[in-house]
């Protein structure tokens, strides 16, 4: 366990700063990244849609990876593939807008697959070093991560007026090969001889429908967070609500989502599987609604209840419930699947929400999901008794 919390918060610190090399961090050097290379914004999303959809799809043999390989040797092919991915970028030179968009894609592709490689590392590390303490060490790595992902923006923007884009990913490059050595303490139990195949609870459940249930409603989870994120200004528009007051709004939504991650996995046992995705379901009808109404009363209120509500309940999902209902012998290729499910909701939200807008506009295209989340409750009914009494 002790040895644990240092391994752990290891591979925290490490995602965490993987923040300084994902698109929020590059984006105030993207006017002159555009220059640069010849490239349009919509070629610049192009590629990053297209490396997140190969991610997806590359992601359950990189859980799988994790499964057979050491935890030491796994990290350090992940961190040369980030390092080598950014250098890359920093030497592009090419003068056909077409070449530059093929490897921009490709590298993007290899930092996207390694941010995920290290939070399926991080939960699956949660999952079998915290079994009785689990909902405290989601919520400390949620705090922490949160925390990096709030203060990379600024951070960048000040270095943007610095440096140009090629010297930031050359030393971020060359910085990250300063977490080589840091590897070789990462460990996990069946590295050190400890047995990990125990399932958490009196029995292992396998019902594929649930386990395809969770699947699609993760995808479904980042598919509606990337594409409402990507187009939030133009809805506030649409909705006639002030974007900067709804972007405010995430503040308070982080730090209700962190708060519930340590209250839900400090009562998980009480409340159980079954409860908590029932939650989370609701919850996401509440932040639909609310979105809609944007221009009501109370509705913003309303949309940071139950959107921070959301956020939480997706932690725990990831950490406890699947744990919990699948064991952990199979945990980190269950985790591979899990992201993999998330980066293909992530790729191709914003491009549903885009269509909508050309062609009917948000409004329906937010009835539409939240025709679905109600078909979602619909099925959850159907197959909730393969959820164990003992765990609801």
């Amino acid at each position: 366990m002790y040895a644990g919390c240092w391994v752990l918060a290891l591979v925290i610190f490490l995602e965490g700063f993987s923040a300084f090399g994902r698109t929020s961090a590059l984006s105030p050097f993207l006017k002159s990244l555009c220059g640069d290379l010849s490239l349009s914004m919509t070629q610049i999303t192009g590629a990053y849609s297209f490396a997140n959809i190969v991610a997806g799809f590359l992601l359950p043999y990189v859980g799988y990876g994790y499964h057979r390989q050491r935890a030491s040797r796994f990290m350090m092919i992940f961190v040369l593939l980030f390092s080598a991915s950014l250098l890359g970028w920093s030497q592009l030179s090419y003068r056909s807008s077409i070449v530059n968009f093929g490897c921009m894609g490709l590298l993007f592709t290899g930092i996207r697959l390694s941010v995920q490689a290290y939070r399926i590392v991080e939960k699956s590390m949660i999952a079998v070093w915290f079994s009785k303490r689990r909902g405290w060490a989601t919520g400390c790595s949620g705090l922490i991560l949160t925390l990096f992902l709030s203060l990379t923006p600024s951070i960048c923007y000040s270095l943007s007026q610095q440096m140009t884009w090629r010297t930031f990913t050359q030393l971020l490059g060359f910085l990250w090969l300063l977490w080589l050595p840091f590897c070789f303490v990462i460990r996990k139990p069946s590295d050190i001889g400890a047995s990990s195949q125990q399932p958490l609870s009196g029995r292992e459940v396998q019902p594929s429908r649930l386990w395809f249930f969770l699947l699609f409603t993760l995808f479904w989870k980042n598919f509606q967070n990337s594409g409402i994120a990507f187009h939030l200004v133009s809805l506030c528009h649409e909705f006639q609500v002030d974007p900067k007051r709804i972007s405010i709004a995430f503040i308070p939504i982080a730090t209700e989502a962190v708060l519930v991650t340590f209250v839900l996995g400090h009562f998980f046992s009480q409340i159980g599987s079954k409860r908590s995705l029932w939650v989370f379901l609701v919850s996401n009808i509440g932040m639909l609604v609310a979105i809609q109404k944007f221009s009501s009363p109370g509705m913003i209120n309303l949309f940071i209840a139950c959107t921070g509500m959301y956020w939480g309940i997706n932690n725990v999902i990831a950490t406890m419930v699947i744990p919990e209902l699948f064991g952990i012998s199979t945990i980190s290729i269950r985790q591979g699947w899990v992201y993999s499910a998330a980066t293909l909701g992530s790729a191709l939200g914003p491009f549903y929400f885009g269509v909508m807008k050309d062609f009917l506009s948000y409004q329906t295209g937010l009835q539409i999901c939240t025709a679905i989340v109600c078909w979602l409750c619909f099925m959850f009914l159907k197959i909730q008794k393969n959820i164990p009494c003992s765990q609801a």
